[in-house]
């Protein structure tokens, strides 16, 4: 049943000139896509390579500025630590430090007249007690700042640089920086502190770096809070969510001052966790690429920790800065690529129908060979003239439908022989007629049939047909392995021997095939039912080259049915020979049973049973006596 017209069948379908408009267009597009998208992609990773490298240099030397210059301080702020009237008051008490106050409050005055990044110096006890601070309400003075960082670690002998924090006092951000005040025996009986202004320094410091268009530089702390932007209103905020233990250390510490509600100020995330990470976990200087939420665009970082301080300097540039160039280039080649495409597309429509006219027409002519019209090579004379290879397949389908003519000749001769090899019942008739027909369509001087002897291991020969002088070879036995015939029993595949005497390594075991005339060629197949051996058939020519090919191929088209054919004719020889045995069985069984009638029908009589009784009482009789 057709159904290609209707369901799945009716699915569209591309025509050849379509695919080949379509393959022309890929040969001609993909390369040059790929290669545009190769070499595009190559520079972005090129240039942002450059770029990244570049922005940790520039990192790398902003955050060696911003080293410098707390160093610096924070070397000024130990020149008021050691003043000998700073020592001499630390360690003075009662009158004496009265007395030394107003000299005191006049060296802290001299030092924010020539220090203007201190304004509020002073000096603490080793208590944390302010005893003395330069233009400071009254009431700081006295106060305890024994809870501050920059107190635990001068306590220690250590110099102090805090974070930038936001004064509990003064509402001002700044950074502290502590230095301990020696006796001079080593003994710290104080301290110089004083706030660092922030935005006459580190923020100026920052702000003054400018990437491009776009580029900046800001400075984060060890937990991700920027501290220091060009866009002040960021100040403050934390780059990713911060850590429990980092939120309650700046809660307890108030370090960014008090909130309108009374409560700690906590840094509000700006949603950039992954740069965030990277810079906390970060113990060198590197590079990284992030995607930033504030303005929806990637960018590129070069980060370096301070050497100084627990800080980190960024030098951010939004990617889209350093790849306009390779955009813009980008969208050139893509232009590019569009105009060829649509040149390529005229001419693969051109070469295409060059191609699909001469396979239009041979499809023509396989329809007409296909409805079993008349088809003759001239018919596409104008394909097959030329040199090219749809001339050549023109000549091929001309050589291909002459072949399958053949062929089908060929099948409906096989078909035929089938027909009449089947028909015959009998073993001997059925092999008879399976070397009869295959005269009919291979010539041969002689042919045998023989079937397999399991038992014995050996091919029989059971049919024979032949011209004269050649034997009748009936009765002879192959063993398998030996000689042409054991050969193709062995290995279960035709065999095709133009000459036989090229081949004596191989020669049949029956030394002498023909007394008059010799045996040149041979052809044999296997007679086989699935991989089961049945027998084989061979023929022999005292021609050189008598068969072929085509001759084999259409001998083993026959062998399937004839060994088929065989087999169904010994199976009815060998039901007929168990039908004659219980035949044979059932009238020795009637015999016998007629038998057993006729002797009880004599029994039963009454004559036979006055003799039975008459004969017992003789017995007794010559008993008792």
């Amino acid at each position: 049943m057709n159904t290609s017209g209707s369901g799945k069948g009716s699915a569209f379908r591309w025509s050849i000139g379509a695919k080949l408009t379509i393959a022309f267009l890929i040969l001609a597009l993909v390369p040059m896509s790929v290669t545009a998208y190769y070499n595009l992609t190559q520079g972005q990773r090129e240039v942002a390579q450059v770029a990244e490298e570049n922005l940790l240099v520039l990192s790398q030397s902003v955050a060696s500025e911003v080293n410098q210059l707390l160093v610096e301080n924070l070397r000024t702020s130990a020149t008021l630590a050691g003043d000998p009237l700073v020592v001499q008051y630390l360690t003075s008490s009662g009158e004496a430090r009265r007395t030394l106050e107003p000299l005191i409050y006049q060296t802290l005055q001299n030092f924010a007249e020539t220090h203007p990044d201190f304004p509020n110096p002073g000096i603490l006890n080793a208590d944390g007690i302010a005893m003395a601070v330069w233009n400071v309400p009254p009431e700081v003075v006295g106060t305890d700042y024994s809870d501050r960082d920059y107190y635990v670690a001068v306590k220690q002998a250590a110099p102090f640089i805090s974070d930038i924090i936001v004064g509990r006092v003064t509402s001002q951000d700044g950074v502290f920086l502590a230095y301990p005040v020696f006796t001079e025996e080593g003994e710290v009986v104080g301290m110089s502190n004083m706030k660092l202004d922030v935005e006459n320094n580190v923020r100026k410091t920052i702000d003054n770096i400018a990437v491009g268009a776009e580029g900046i530089a800001y400075l984060v702390d060890q937990d991700g809070v920027v501290i220091a932007h060009p866009n002040r209103e960021l100040l403050y905020h934390s780059l990713g969510e911060l850590l429990p233990e980092a939120a309650e250390v700046i809660a307890s510490s108030k370090r960014f001052g008090i909130g309108e509600d009374g409560q700690p100020r906590i840094p509000e995330s700006l949603g950039m966790d992954d740069l965030a990470s990277e810079l906390m976990a970060a113990r060198r200087g590197g590079s990284y690429r992030y995607y930033s939420p504030l303005d929806r665009r990637y960018h590129i970082v070069g980060y370096t920790p301070l050497e100084a301080h627990s800080w980190t300097v960024v030098v951010d540039l939004p990617e889209d800065q350093f790849l306009a160039p390779l955009q813009r280039l980008e969208t050139f080649a893509w232009i590019s690529v569009g105009v060829v495409g649509v040149a390529a597309l005229v001419i693969s429509v051109l070469l295409a129908r060059g191609i699909t006219r001469p396979i239009t027409r041979l499809a023509s002519a396989a329809v007409a060979v296909e409805n079993d019209r008349p088809f003759d090579p001239a018919d596409i004379a104008d394909i097959t003239s030329g040199r090219d290879e749809t001339a050549h397949l023109g000549r091929v389908f001309s050589a291909m439908v002459l072949a399958l003519r053949r062929r089908v000749g060929e099948l409906r001769t096989v078909y035929e022989i089938g027909q009449d090899i089947t028909a015959a019942l009998e073993v001997d008739e059925t092999l008879q007629a399976v070397l009869d027909r295959v005269y009919d369509v291979i010539v041969y001087d002689a042919a045998e049939i023989t079937l397999f002897d399991q038992q014995e291991d050996a091919l029989i020969v059971t049919a024979w047909s032949g011209k004269n002088g050649f034997d009748d070879t009936r009765g002879a036995s192959y063993r398998i392995g030996e000689g042409f015939t054991g050969l193709i029993g062995q290995e279960k595949r035709g065999l095709l021997v133009p000459d036989i005497q090229a081949q004596m390594d191989q020669r049949a075991v029956a030394e002498q095939i023909g007394e008059e005339v010799p045996v040149r060629s041979l052809l044999g197949v296997p007679l086989l039912i699935q991989d089961r051996l049945v027998g084989t058939l061979e023929l022999v020519h005292s021609r050189v080259g008598a068969f072929d090919e085509n001759d084999q191929r259409l001998l083993e088209t026959i062998a399937p049915q004839a060994a088929i054919a065989i087999e169904k004719a010994q199976q009815v020889r060998e039901r007929e020979r168990q039908l004659q045995n219980q035949i044979e069985r059932l009238r020795i069984e009637i015999d016998h049973t007629k038998r057993e009638r006729q002797v009880q029908a004599i029994t039963e009589t009454d004559y036979f049973q006055e003799l039975a009784r008459q004969a017992a009482e003789l017995r007794k009789r010559a008993g008792r006596e």
